[in-house]
């Protein structure tokens, strides 16, 4: 997962990518730590697939421009606009199904 520091250097992620996913964590969130090694495993499986991570600590205005609830949020991104979302309690079957179907209709 590539670090994003700014909100320039996500939005230029979104829009450099044709499938992008941005993984967004808290400081001191437990369940963040155990689902980012579980959510880089799946999008290693995908070719095409780009992902970035970012800590909401480090970019507050993330939350504003994203609408941003809650950690950690999981978005996918197709051709720059917003296709999937998971927040807290993230369903992994239905991102790796979600990847898995775009994968197939970017090609």
């Amino acid at each position: 997962m590539k670090t994003l520091s700014n909100l320039s250097d996500i939005d230029d992620f979104i829009a450099q990518n044709r499938l992008a996913v941005l993984y967004i964590s808290a400081p001191k969130c437990g369940v963040c730590t155990v689902m980012k090694p579980k959510i880089n495993e799946i999008i290693n499986d995908f070719d095409n697939v780009a992902s970035g991570v970012v800590g909401i600590d480090e970019v507050p205005t993330l939350a504003s421009s994203y609408h941003i609830l809650t950690a950690p949020a999981l978005l996918v991104f197709a051709d720059g606009k917003e296709a999937w979302r998971g927040a807290r309690f993230i369903d992994v079957a239905d991102f790796e199904n979600t990847l898995a179907q775009y994968t197939l209709h970017l090609d």
